[in-house]
């Protein structure tokens, strides 16, 4: 499903649904650019080395697109439900906020995207809004600084400056005159236009106001504003159609002003939060300060209905029962590059060394698998073709288990749209599904000799074949690697330390020829552990 910019809000309450009754969920990012990998001739270097290349990367480039997809388990008919999103990404932000973006286009990463069939135009039209978490708490402080009007540095004038000197002079005097007069008929407001002419608002159309007050220069507004607040503490001043108002100070009207600027200010930080809301609900965040009325607006059209706040409120609540608290199990192919340019771009700036960036990427979600690491586990030396296509058209093959996709949801059902965000989600949620099962099924993927298993927890004795490796292109699976899966290819994070964040429901279940359900110590071989091909360690283990 293709998710806009005037389909987002509108569609938001359904897609938090779907992904609270998710048992996985796939993600797949589109860029404006990758990183570009010095030459090493003598050596592949280490994680570290990757790591900064990553990081140095995300801080420049931006995500075009996000794919989601939803994947449900409907264990009484035995199969799986797929729901795939495709979300187009508006990288400019309003000027209004405050808030300095700045993003570069490679042209490599252009140019292939664009060979894909892919209009680089899209983000800018159609593209959802975000903030990060960092933008967002920016956006709030840049409010608080231009209500503080104690932080506004005058603006010296020079002797030589004779024109603005005799603006002042003027405007001084037109303000004392006004102060001074009570006769009744005064307007209450007095409004100075260009010359520092005043002119009263009482009994005047709004023809004869315009007529009457000519525009201000932002200069000559700043040195009214500046005027006011230095010699007379006893009014305000404020912006009204290029002009600028004076009026008696009244501690009441303006604290009411001032909660109705915050109201407005943060409603703007709300909305423009866009994308980040559908991963927050990802992380498991509480989102109850979603206005819901941004939701009340026709899908394709953009325009208001009616709506029935009580019940969005009752389905936010619905599925922030299941997600809140509960970080969705994160699903990529290949996802380490996916997930550092997640983190920079709806958390905030990366931690500085690999080593944080694990901690703090495996707090916000306890179990990550990537399917790069499910398909090339015990590999040789020599790194088998294991692309995202090749994977899942070998996979595809296979009958079982079933996967469904919904009607509504059908949008790549006719063709393929591959180096599409939501598509190659789409194709990640299906080898997920479909590889897990079959390496459940024929591998025998734990020893009882694993460290931390007890005896309960030791896998079944089987005769079945060893765990499955992809094999070169054009050929179908093979077998391949260790019969038995080495201990220290295990990980230290066993499912009980971190089920606390899953719903015991989700943890537990699953049906044959299913998926290994989440409590199994399949995950402990294979979650949690990102291929990273070129380096020294070839893998990223979350959690250590």
């Amino acid at each position: 499903m293709d998710v806009d910019k005037t389909s987002l809000y509108p569609l938001l309450l359904d897609i938090l649904t779907d992904i609270s009754e998710s048992h996985i969920v796939a993600i797949d990012l589109e860029l404006s650019g990758i990183p570009s990998r010095k030459l090493r001739r003598d050596q592949r270097g280490n994680l570290q080395e990757r790591y900064d290349e990553l990081k140095k990367a995300a801080d420049r480039f931006q995500v075009l697109q996000f794919g989601m997809t939803c994947v449900s388990q409907d264990v009484l008919n035995g199969k799986y439900i797929l729901k795939p999103y495709n979300f187009d990404i508006n990288p400019l932000v309003p000027e209004r906020l405050g808030v300095d973006r700045v993003f570069a286009f490679q042209s490599g990463a252009i140019e292939f995207l664009l060979s894909q069939g892919f209009d680089i135009s899209r983000p800018f039209k159609r593209g959802v809004p975000y903030l990060s978490r960092i933008e967002a708490v920016a956006a709030r402080e840049r409010h608080l600084m231009r209500e503080d009007k104690s932080a506004i540095q005058d603006v010296p004038l020079k002797p030589t400056e004779v024109d603005a000197i005799a603006f002042v002079e003027l405007t001084r005097k037109t303000i004392k005159e006004w102060m001074a007069a009570n006769d009744t008929t005064i307007a209450r407001d007095l409004s100075i236009g260009s010359g520092g002419n005043a002119k009263q608002d009482k009994g005047k159309s709004q023809k004869e106001k315009t007529q009457d007050a000519k525009e201000l220069t932002r200069f000559e507004k700043r040195l009214v504003y500046q005027l006011v607040r230095s010699e007379f503490p006893e009014l305000v001043a404020y912006n009204s159609r290029g002009r600028v108002k004076i009026a008696r100070f009244d501690k009441t009207r303006e604290d009411k002003l001032a909660a109705e600027r915050q109201t407005e200010s943060d409603a703007r930080i709300n909305k423009q939060k866009g994308l980040r809301w559908v991963v927050e609900a990802l992380l498991g965040s509480d989102l109850s300060k979603l206005n819901l009325r941004d939701c009340a607006f026709d899908p394709q059209t953009g325009e208001s209905i009616v709506a029935d706040i009580s019940d969005y409120r009752a389905r936010l609540n619905r599925a922030q029962s299941k997600f809140r608290g509960r970080p969705r199990v994160l699903v990529g192919h290949n996802c380490f590059l996916d997930l550092v340019y997640m983190f920079r771009t709806f958390i905030g700036p990366l931690p500085d060394t690999v080593e944080d960036f694990q901690t703090r990427i495996h707090a916000m979600w306890p179990l990550i698998v990537d399917t790069k690491y499910m398909c090339t586990h015990n590999c040789s030396d020599i790194n088998p073709i294991s692309s995202l296509e090749q994977t899942a058209k070998q996979l595809g093959q296979l009958e079982q288990p079933v996967l469904e996709v919904p009607k509504k949801y059908s949008l790549y059902a006719k063709a393929p749209a591959f180096h599409e965000a939501g598509y190659d989600s789409y194709l990640t949620a299906t080898v997920a599904v479909r590889l897990a099962a079959k390496l459940e099924r024929e591998g025998n993927y734990v020893t009882p000799s694993m460290p931390g298993l007890g005896k309960q927890d030791e896998a079944p004795a089987s005769s079945s074949p060893p765990a499955w490796k992809p094999s070169e292109a054009g050929i179908d699976w093979q077998h391949g690697g260790d019969p038995t899966i080495s201990t220290d290819s295990v990980s230290e994070i066993t499912p009980r330390d971190y089920r606390q964040a899953y719903d015991e429901v989700i943890w537990n279940s699953s049906f044959e020829g299913g998926m290994p359900a989440l409590s199994s110590d399949f995950w402990r071989v294979y979650g949690n552990k990102l291929r990273v091909f070129g380096t020294d360690e070839s893998v990223l283990t979350l959690g250590d």
